[in-house]
């Protein structure tokens, strides 16, 4: 739990870097100290972390913890095929799905956002008018072209790129 609390450690960089790390604990170990040395206090001599991929979109973290000896390469070849493995289970629970479902709507929510306050930015400064004003012109503008707010952003933007 050291490294979720210091923000670092092998779990969080396999899944920051989608990339296999494997650690030997019982070497001097500068690359995550208060990790290691909470590791070799619970036992632990190597920890694999291996990201677990859909495509080229992370699902999960496996990681192994040896109290036994040194994770090798064949390890590493095990941990890549378990973790496909707990790629399938997890991309396939309706959890999954439903949390996909949330960050594609918050994303698309954030996208829409910026892409307003593009346009208001750009109507403050042609038109020389507030925020609340600039605002207002995009909603009027929608509800007179029976357009949504962030297709008529979308259209300022693209008419500001054309006048270029």
């Amino acid at each position: 739990m050291v490294q979720y609390d210091f923000h670092d450690g092998p779990c969080l960089t396999a899944f920051r870097t989608m990339e296999h790390l494997r650690i030997n604990l019982v070497e001097p170990l500068e690359l995550f100290p208060h990790f290691a040395v909470a590791a070799r206090d619970a036992g632990m001599t190597s920890v694999l972390s291996v990201p677990a991929l859909w495509g080229d979109e992370l699902v999960a973290t496996l990681n192994l913890y040896s109290r036994s000896g040194q994770f090798d390469e064949t390890a590493e070849t095990v941990a890549a095929i378990l973790a496909t493995q707990v790629t399938i289970a997890v991309s396939r629970s309706p959890e999954y799905a439903a949390a996909r479902t949330v960050l594609e709507t918050a994303q698309r929510d954030v996208d829409d956002q910026s892409e307003i306050d593009m346009a208001t930015g750009m109507l403050m400064a042609n038109e020389g008018c507030t925020p609340q004003q600039a605002s207002g012109l995009l909603r009027q503008a929608a509800a007179d072209d029976g357009k949504t707010i962030v297709q008529i952003a979308q259209r300022i933007i693209e008419q500001q790129r054309n006048t270029r």
